[in-house]
């Protein structure tokens, strides 16, 4: 594994290829065998992927270094910060029969690039459990003031008290509620790509949940079914007004789970969803799980679908890929997808079979040669639902492009 170390530079933040001992093809199995993990470091970190068998999975909303009266905790120190993010963490999936020890999925959210070390070191000290999920890095301006680190997660959840729920969205929560936590519940789950609208922010929030409701409308599902929300945004400094629109979108329900990171757009949002669906999808072919749609009014692309309908069965769960350091967006794209190639190789995947993709660059270099290379490595049938945001940086110095995936394996 040092080769790919070197070439890819992928272990320096998440994880080291070269330190760790595999077992048969690089999987383990935790959980009672429900969750196989790929190349997760024994000294503690994240895994270079996860399998997740058929269950219910709880969805975090973005949480912060606030106490219980919203006051920020740790002032300018880090440490504590991030201790304080794990801890609401825990506290956001015990409201759904979940905890921070069963995350499958982490996603980071750090203010600045010279954090991301001390997020590193972080994150290999507090990911030591049995189950050592995948972690995604991106550098974004937050919304809260102050805040260092923010993060969300997917982590398995409560069978028995999940299946107790008729949609992703039903909580204990009142009307109009931000809930901390929702299930997305075994069996199938709905992806949709960004959708945004244009006008100011008020206006565009507005229109793009309308239009996220729609599609929900074409696949028969609903608001009930909204599981989690993330949406890109600028400026941040103007994000209670997302947070306005939410709430009055919702009105009687509460508002699901979101994260909003920040990116440079000449549309002040993109809304991205995830949602439960109903009855398996009888289209889909019969050797995948999974289905790719285009809702009415839209156009069909080659690079990424709409939406991604994904039938009963096991998850995959990728940490975030990177290329090497300082290498042009072309060199960093190519090394990326031969690097998710094995990775999904070793799970049972391949690039027909990509559920969900967020891309993050920081540059238009990088974001033009994604553009240009992502035919070379998709079947124009079958491209994952996607989003892709420019954002000020990645979590790893001289480099320029992240990718977070889902996919499911091929059988």
């Amino acid at each position: 594994m040092n080769r790919l170390a070197a070439l890819f530079a992928i272990g320096t933040v998440f994880y080291s290829f070269a330190q760790t001992k595999a077992e048969p093809m690089g999987l383990t199995s935790v959980a009672d065998g429900k969750v196989r993990q790929l190349e997760a470091p024994p000294e503690g970190g994240a895994a270079r992927a996860i399998i997740v068998d058929d269950l219910p999975l709880a969805h975090t909303t973005q949480v912060f270094p606030v106490d219980a009266q919203g006051k920020l905790v740790g002032g300018k120190e880090f440490q504590p910060q991030a201790e304080q993010v794990f801890k609401n963490l825990g506290a956001a999936l015990a409201t759904v029969g979940a905890s921070a020890e069963r995350i499958v999925k982490l996603n980071l959210y750090i203010a600045a690039d010279e954090l991301a070390a001390p997020t590193q070191a972080f994150i290999n000290q507090r990911l030591r459990g049995p189950i050592r999920p995948a972690v995604s890095l991106v550098v974004t301006r937050l919304p809260e003031d102050g805040a260092l680190i923010a993060a969300d997660a997917v982590a398995l959840a409560d069978a028995a008290r999940s299946s107790r729920r008729n949609s992703g969205n039903e909580s204990a929560a009142p009307s109009g509620d931000f809930v901390q936590a929702a299930v997305l519940p075994a069996g199938e789950r709905i992806y949709i790509s960004g959708q945004a609208e244009p006008g100011d922010l008020k206006t565009a929030t507005r229109k793009t949940l309308e239009s996220l409701r729609a599609t929900l409308k074409f696949l028969g599902r609903t608001d009930r079914d909204v599981v989690e929300l993330k949406a890109f945004v600028t400026p941040m400094s103007s994000s209670e007004t997302v947070k306005q629109e939410l709430q009055a979108f919702f009105g009687d329900l509460p508002v699901p789970p979101y994260s909003l990171v920040e990116w440079e757009s000449t549309l002040p949002i993109e809304i991205e969803l995830v949602a439960a669906g109903g009855k398996p999808a009888a289209a889909a072919e019969a050797s995948s799980r999974i289905e790719y749609l285009t809702p009415p009014g839209m156009t069909a692309s080659p690079v990424f679908s709409r939406l991604a309908r994904v039938a009963p069965g096991p998850l995959i769960y990728v940490s975030g890929l990177y290329g090497g350091s300082k290498a042009s967006g072309a060199s960093q794209v190519q090394a990326i997808f031969q690097e998710l190639t094995e990775a999904l190789e070793l799970t049972g995947s391949d690039l027909r079979h990509l559920a969900k993709a967020t891309y993050y660059v920081t540059n238009d270099d990088a974001s033009n040669a994604l553009g240009k290379l992502r035919p070379d490595y998709y079947d124009p049938q079958r491209p994952p639902a996607a989003s892709k945001a420019m954002v000020r940086g990645v979590g790893q110095t001289g480099k320029t492009i992240t990718l977070d995936m889902i996919a499911v394996p091929v059988k």
